[in-house]
């Protein structure tokens, strides 16, 4: 990994984050149904991520791998609340679960990275 590819990442990660942030604040105004692209990308986005990642196994903190792990436990859980069009788990899914572990698996990320960006 480069410079250049780890600045990449977080920036992706930061446009993930921004775009989840988005979605919340459109389910909170009531838009469950036009939400639906828009977190497809951001679960894309994280899938990149974690697919380049996986190409340095031995890069992965533990911290990271857990972070992961939680990350996308929470993501499967948001994918059948949107599934069941139950739109109140997904506002308190997005709230008390969803956006505080991706940002656990966002500062992870970005400690792993450290390093590439110095």
């Amino acid at each position: 990994m480069n410079q250049e590819l780890a600045q990449q990442m977080l920036q992706l990660c930061t446009t993930g984050f921004e775009g989840l942030k988005h979605v919340h604040q459109r389910n909170v105004e009531g838009h469950f149904e036009s939400t639906t692209p828009l977190f497809h990308d951001v679960v894309w986005a994280f899938s990149e991520l974690e697919r380049v990642m996986e190409q340095e196994p031995d890069a992965m903190s533990d911290e990271l791998r857990e972070a992961k792990a939680g990350l996308l436990q929470s993501l499967t859980r948001m994918v059948d609340a949107y599934e069941a069009k139950d739109h109140a788990r997904i506002l308190e899914h997005m709230e008390v679960e969803l956006m505080p572990r991706y940002e656990q698996w966002q500062a992870a990320l970005r400690d792993e990275l450290q390093d590439y960006l110095n």
